[in-house]
């Protein structure tokens, strides 16, 4: 059912997703404001840009198929960004683990096109979602353990400061 906050799922599914997915450097990136930044000509600067791949399937793989979003700018062991052609960003996906599996293309579309449109509204307010299908959580969203999660995705991403308690 389609959603017209932002298109399938909504501004809830892409942004639970992303803090799902807080272990990622190129979704800690999104977060940070000191970021760094690339030129890409005529004036304009880059810090992100996604695409999205259906992967496996082949020999070796088990024979199966899986959607994911990647980065195609990349950040390299010295805190430089280096943009990649989609051919080799995916292959640098598979190789480094710097994606998000989602359920479907549909799903991988609208994380890859609409992760910006969240972001002016990632303030630590409002409910952070249910992950929705093939999200990395197995967690019931209102679950004790998907909560504590997400609070502990949010602080690393810097969504919640002060001291944390009792580890949560």
């Amino acid at each position: 059912m389609p959603n017209d906050e932002v298109g399938l799922r909504g501004k809830a599914w892409v942004k639970a997703t992303l803090i799902e997915n807080a272990d990622k450097n190129f979704v800690q990136r999104l977060f940070k404001t000191d970021s760094p930044q690339m030129d890409i000509g005529d004036g304009r600067i880059a810090t992100h840009q996604m695409g999205w791949a259906n992967i496996g399937g082949g020999e070796g793989s088990g024979g199966g198929m899986k959607t994911i979003v990647y980065p195609n700018i990349i950040q390299e062991k010295d805190k430089s960004l280096v943009w990649l052609p989609a051919r080799e960003a995916t292959q640098h996906a598979e190789d480094t683990g710097e994606y998000i599996e989602v359920g479907s293309p549909e799903d991988a579309e609208e994380l890859s096109t609409k992760y910006k449109e969240v972001l002016p509204n990632f303030d630590g307010r409002g409910t952070p979602g249910t992950g929705g299908p093939g999200s990395k959580s197995t967690e019931n969203p209102n679950s004790e353990a998907y909560k504590i999660m997400m609070k502990m995705n949010k602080r690393k991403l810097g969504l919640i400061t002060g001291p944390a308690k009792n580890g949560k």
